[in-house]
């Protein structure tokens, strides 16, 4: 039975991950129309989505310290040295996007989809060391991870009055679809108290742009429609470190259970190639379109930021935890033939925590709350202000036991999000609701023993 679910556990995120792609390349020829209206993530990449999992969404994002011995935590590399058990994990989510302009307009967009998948686990299986009697000094784990790292959303309309005529109006009308997605392979070591991870990262996808000008009241006037779409390919890696400082005595009869751990880690620049079509159709109720420009296959390069994170944990192990964490990402550097435009600098400062009920529970009733909120800037910019971001989450993780030797745990998250410019009264609103589900196996590498 455990075999088989090894073999699911392997081949599950590998059709996912086709289906994923597969619906990425088609979705400019079956359905144009964007499944939310973020009308921010025209600029740039679109929305840059974070890669932490469920349990840290909960604690407003804490990653740089924080990890676990039975949940994952690739946003920093070495965290996953603290993995006893085998983890996979994975994500869904729903959210309502709600515009407000502060003249009592508004406009609300849902969407739903997969969050992640990822799997990761130790490369030795910690009950050998209890039947052996023995203590391992090296340690290293491996995982694998599929995220969204930014989508592209939006449907917008304006209507204008034509400078040459009090009667005529420009109607615009503009659509973005699609976004990329990160495959995530994690390697990390530890030796006594340090631990150090990288992860090597590929990111691939697809992003349209449609825009159409109409005019009304205009005879003779003609309308334009433009169309791009480009493809985005190009391996990234960060690195990382985590340092556990054990707090009180500890012996072989009573280990140390108050722990403060030192969290950084920091992603440089790297280069993408992009590949784009366009085309600029010019149409009237005259004559048939006439398309005028039309370029197919054009090449392009560009370039992502470095990054750099920082922070701290501090664990009574069972009971609680407690941290933060400072990041800033260095997006004055983004650049992209496919799609010029310019970013600022973005930075963000992170508080959260979590609390463990029922902490001498011996029945799996361990059930675990948590709470966090963010604050920063945003890398874009709207009617020249930069963006500024706010969060605030709390969530709860409830103990799966699926059947002997083989736990898990289902944790739900809420998370509200305010986007807003300091010379703007436009805001993005965002409440969103996360459940990840983690399955955990502690019989990967065991040694087979006879009697």
């Amino acid at each position: 039975m455990l075999k088989n679910i090894k073999f699911c556990f392997l081949l599950f995120p590998l059709f996912t991950t086709v289906g994923v792609f597969g619906q990425v390349v088609d979705s400019h020829y079956k359905n144009n129309q964007p499944k939310e209206n973020s009308p921010f993530s025209a600029l740039g990449l679109g929305n840059i989505n974070p890669s932490y999992f469920s349990v840290s969404s909960a604690m407003g994002g804490l990653t740089a310290g924080y990890q676990d011995l039975s949940s994952l935590n690739f946003e920093n590399p070495a965290a996953s040295t603290a993995l006893r058990v085998t983890a996979y994990e994975v994500g869904l989510y729903v959210k309502n996007n709600t515009l407000t302009d502060g003249k009592g307009n508004s406009f609300n967009s849902r969407s739903g989809n997969l969050g992640y998948l990822a799997l990761g686990f130790p490369t030795y299986n910690s009950l050998n060391e209890i039947l052996d009697r023995t203590e391992r000094k090296f340690r290293w784990s491996m995982g694998f991870a599929l995220t969204p790292y930014s989508s592209v959303g939006y449907n917008i309309s304006t209507q204008t009055n034509h400078p040459a005529t009090d009667t005529a109006q420009v109607i615009s009308y503009e659509i973005g679809s699609g976004g990329t997605y990160r495959l995530i392979w994690n390697n990390s070591v530890e030796y006594k108290n340090l631990s150090l991870g990288v992860n090597v990262g590929y990111i691939f996808g697809n992003m349209s742009y449609d825009k159409q000008l109409t005019f009304s009241n205009f005879n003779g006037a003609y309308s334009n429609i433009f169309n791009q779409d480009y493809s985005l390919t190009g391996f990234t890696y960060s690195l990382g470190a985590q340092y556990d400082i054990q707090i009180g005595a500890s012996t072989k009869a009573k280990p140390t259970q108050k722990h403060l751990i030192l969290g950084v880690y920091g992603t440089p620049s790297t280069s993408f190639l992009t590949s784009s079509n366009t085309s600029l159709r010019i149409l009237s109720s005259q004559t048939p379109t006439d398309t005028i420009n039309n370029i197919t296959g054009q090449a392009g390069k560009g370039r992502l930021p470095a990054s750099l994170t920082a922070g701290f944990i501090y664990e009574y192990t069972g009971r609680y935890r407690f941290g933060a964490q400072y990041s800033k990402t260095s997006w004055s550097d983004y650049y992209n033939d496919a799609k010029p435009g310019s970013l600022n600098d973005a930075s963000q400062m992170t508080v959260g925590g979590e609390y463990v009920a029922n902490a001498a529970s011996y029945k799996g009733k361990k059930t675990r709350y948590r709470l966090g909120f963010n604050i920063g800037t945003d890398p874009r910019s709207f009617a020249g202000s930069q963006l500024n971001s706010f969060g605030i989450t709390t969530g709860v993780g409830l103990p799966l036991v699926v059947r002997e030797g083989l736990l898990g745990m289902i944790n739900v998250g809420l998370e509200y999000s305010r986007l807003s410019a300091g010379n703007s009264l436009i805001q993005e609103n965002v409440f969103k609701l996360n459940v990840g589900f983690t399955l955990n196996d502690g019989s990967w590498f065991m040694k087979k023993r006879y009697q």
